[in-house]
């Protein structure tokens, strides 16, 4: 790896989850390369910010956040699902402090699946021929993903809404430095085709797909997700 101690890795969490959630992962990444994760406003302790609603003013305000704790460093930004949005946000912004991305599972491109294409339709049914009654509710309940029914009747509804109806894929050709898909096989919440569509996108960008894996690798096998971003570190950079 070229200039190691003028790099810095961040990391991003997803939609629900928080630093402490990385902790194996950057404990151990940590010893090949400065590492520092955070957490995003909403969750982890992190309070809501009334002005940070949208994936635009999320990138807008972790940029502050990693201008005033980078240093001197060059920094590796990595985003996790609703993490890599607001990373891919960032980064078609060009900062000159940004050396390479890598996106996990990142749902930059707006696909509704069959399943949320049919909830939105029995919902909006639902709501015009029976608004009062609470026909729309169990619908959401019964098809609706697990982090928008927690989400619902919370601060983070509104959140939750404009960043699944927030469509990058316009944006993506801006981005103009080394960028690496990682995403796993098995991912049901962000299927490997958005995967596939990023990668005709992003001009200098390569893809990776881990076997026997799902939606949180870091997780799910944080060795094999270490082995593979030390190894994306070293091409990058």
């Amino acid at each position: 790896m070229k200039s190691q101690d003028k790099l810095k890795l961040i990391i991003l969490h997803g939609w629900g989850q928080e630093k402490s959630q990385w902790s194996i992962f950057a404990d151990k990444i940590g010893q090949t390369i400065s590492t520092e994760v955070f957490d995003l406003p909403g969750f982890g302790k992190e309070p809501i910010n009334k002005n940070v609603k949208t994936v635009k003013e999320y990138a807008q305000w972790t940029t502050k956040l990693i201008e005033n704790k980078r240093g001197n460093h060059k920094v590796i930004l990595m985003g996790h699902s609703f993490g890599g949005r607001i990373a891919a946000e960032i980064a078609v912004n060009n900062p000159s402090w940004l050396k390479s991305l890598i996106l996990i599972a990142a749902p930059c491109i707006r696909i509704p699946s069959l399943k949320n294409q049919i909830l939105g339709s029995l919902a909006k049914i639902a709501s015009s021929v029976i608004p009062e009654s609470k026909l729309k509710d169990k619908i959401i309940i019964k098809f609706g993903s697990e982090d928008y029914i927690r989400a619902r009747n919370t601060e983070l509804e509104e959140i939750f809404r404009a960043a699944i109806g927030y469509d990058q894929s316009h944006q993506l050709g801006k981005i103009n430095i080394p960028t690496s898909l990682v995403w796993g096989e098995s991912d049901t919440e962000v299927p490997v085709s958005i995967a596939k569509k990023m990668l005709t996108l992003i001009p200098d960008c390569k893809l990776t797909i881990l076997p026997d894996t799902g939606h949180n690798i870091h997780l799910e096998n944080p060795d094999l997700l270490y082995g593979k971003v030390r190894n994306l570190i070293q091409e990058q950079n």
